[in-house]
């Protein structure tokens, strides 16, 4: 079952923010009705949507302030053999290979590490299936980009990058406090910038930044069932990343 509560500053009571006061007037009885759990829950940035994913591999997007049920998407088992057998989506042994892994990932603990992650528009829904990872236009009710699908990986957690303007003024705002000093430890996020930035002062031919979409490339980190790795997916092709 899914409960709300406010922070601290209201003695975690009951939240004045939202718009009802009786759960029967939501869907936070939704889990239960399907008898389910929640493995994973995200909010935009702006705090309006609410993501989970359950156990059942449903991604239910709801109304933060209603609670009221927006979407479902079904990552099912039942849905992906149902499409095989009438779209052969892959080949026979590498779906039933697939299958099989997702069945060993739902007895193992690592089901916890699957998430949802919304981009800072909050527009976009990004998480992980068996075919890979789907970015979801939530507004528009489809998928815009599938990644990572012929690789042979579960991914599993991840983690999109913050827009390189936010790094530049947490980094200002780090070096404003340590004014006179060089003994801050970078971030990956700061390295990352710091990457971009030499790669587009690279490929430019006049010196100068190439562009603000160059700048502003999309980095998605992941893991992977029984991988010690992290993957990242970017726009760049790997011929474009000059090797150190």
């Amino acid at each position: 079952m899914l409960e709300y509560w406010a922070g601290p500053s209201q003695n975690f009571e009951f939240p004045r923010a939202v718009s009802w006061q009786f759960k029967s007037d939501t869907d936070l009885y939704c889990l239960m009705g399907a008898q389910t759990h929640a493995l994973n829950m995200t909010c935009t940035t702006d705090g309006k949507t609410l993501a989970i994913l359950a156990a059942d591999r449903k991604v239910r997007l709801f109304r933060f302030a209603t609670a009221k049920l927006i979407r479902v998407y079904d990552e099912s088992l039942q849905l992906y053999s149902g499409l095989q057998q009438t779209k052969q989506l892959l080949p026979s042994m590498e779906f039933g290979r697939r299958l099989a892994q997702e069945k060993e990932l739902d007895r193992s603990e690592f089901k916890y590490n699957c998430n949802l992650v919304f981009d800072s528009s909050g527009n976009f829904l990004v998480y992980a299936t068996l075919l890979g990872i789907k970015v979801v236009n939530v507004k528009t009710n489809r998928v815009v980009r599938s990644l990572g699908g012929p690789e042979n990986l579960r991914f599993l957690q991840l983690a999109l990058l913050p827009p390189r303007s936010a790094l530049a003024m947490a980094t200002s705002s780090i070096g404003a406090v340590g004014a006179g000093t060089s003994t801050c430890t970078p971030s990956l996020e700061m390295l990352a910038m710091a990457n971009e930035d030499t790669w587009a002062s690279n490929h430019s031919a006049t010196g100068a930044p190439i562009s603000a979409v160059a700048a502003l490339n999309p980095v998605l980190v992941c893991t992977a069932f029984k991988k010690n790795r992290i993957y990242l997916f970017t726009n760049r092709e790997p011929h474009d990343i000059k090797a150190e």
